[in-house]
């Protein structure tokens, strides 16, 4: 379990930083990134609430694609792996 620290809109957790605010850049695969399923149930959450955020910032879309490669690419600029199940 990583350790999450919540303050003013910043989620700080060992190895990365979460904040409303996102590049959307390319993201290169690191393998020094923590796994999506080895965060615990509050993390994960707190990720998604940081997300939805960054969320309202962008163009809505109804491709589920696109849906998942904003939320993986946004996981992993925070050193977040997520793989999407096809």
């Amino acid at each position: 379990m990583l350790p999450l620290i919540q303050e003013t809109g910043v989620l700080a957790n060992a190895g990365f930083l979460v904040s409303a605010a996102g590049s959307g850049g390319d993201v290169m695969r690191d393998e020094n990134r923590t796994d999506w399923q080895a965060l615990d149930s509050r993390e994960q959450l707190a990720l998604r609430e940081a997300y939805g955020h960054y969320l309202d910032t962008l163009p809505p879309t109804c491709d589920l694609a696109e849906k998942n490669e904003r939320f993986r690419r946004w996981l992993a600029e925070r050193g977040v792996e997520f793989e999407v199940d096809r």
